[in-house]
């Protein structure tokens, strides 16, 4: 019988930065039960996307009725800082600081009550009210572009490591079914290039 689940563990804190972890590292896991397992096949997702969408379950439960595989994916670390998987976009100072500029520019009020009292969307959506108006007055031109600048808060707490936390996942979640197997296990791991790097040079 094909078997689908989610596991949750404890996982790697970023040394690097000395920031301890607050997340659990969760990862899917598809396997046929009659089977003898001779091999670990990671999925990793890109952009976009996490391991919770339910054509990669249809992928991994797929995969495990053909081949004599466990099929892994991992929601690794900082996987939630996309808009898509969850990521709620945020001023930051530096965000802050290129909306007043460019409001003063535009002679535009802007004020930290504005800010705090306002969710991004609905200052873009005001700053683009005021834009069209003075459009409409020729006070600019039609063909005038703002640049502003807008900051994304990922869920659990986390944040761009850009892929040694991740990769570390993906190797915990590896050593975890190597210490606690539902199944008797052998063979070797697939991974995507960049993150298997990494992991090939931490796995050393």
């Amino acid at each position: 019988m094909i078997v689908f689940k989610s596991i949750e563990i404890d996982s790697t804190d970023d040394i690097e930065l000395n920031i301890k972890r607050s997340s659990k590292l969760d990862f899917k896991l598809s396997y046929d039960d009659e089977k003898e397992i001779e091999a670990i096949l990671v999925l990793i997702q890109g952009t976009g996307d996490d391991a919770n969408n339910a054509y990669l379950k249809f992928i991994m439960e797929n995969l495990a009725k053909k081949h004599n595989a466990a099929i892994i994916s991992p929601n690794y670390f900082g996987i939630h800082n996309r808009p898509q998987t969850g990521a709620k976009p945020y001023f930051d100072e530096l965000d802050k600081k290129i909306m007043y500029e460019l409001c003063e520019s535009l002679n535009i009020a802007l004020d930290e009550e504005i800010f705090q009292t306002n969710s991004p969307e609905k200052i873009l959506e005001k700053l683009n009210i005021h834009i069209a108006y003075k459009k409409s007055k020729g006070d600019l031109k039609q063909d005038y572009v703002a640049f502003v600048h807008c900051s994304l808060d990922p869920l659990n707490g986390e944040y761009q490591n850009w892929g040694i936390m991740p990769a570390m996942d993906i190797i915990n979640a590896i050593l975890h079914l190597k210490k606690n197997p539902p199944f008797k296990t052998g063979g070797g791991v697939c991974v995507s290039w960049y993150l298997g790097v990494l992991m090939g040079a931490i796995w050393r």
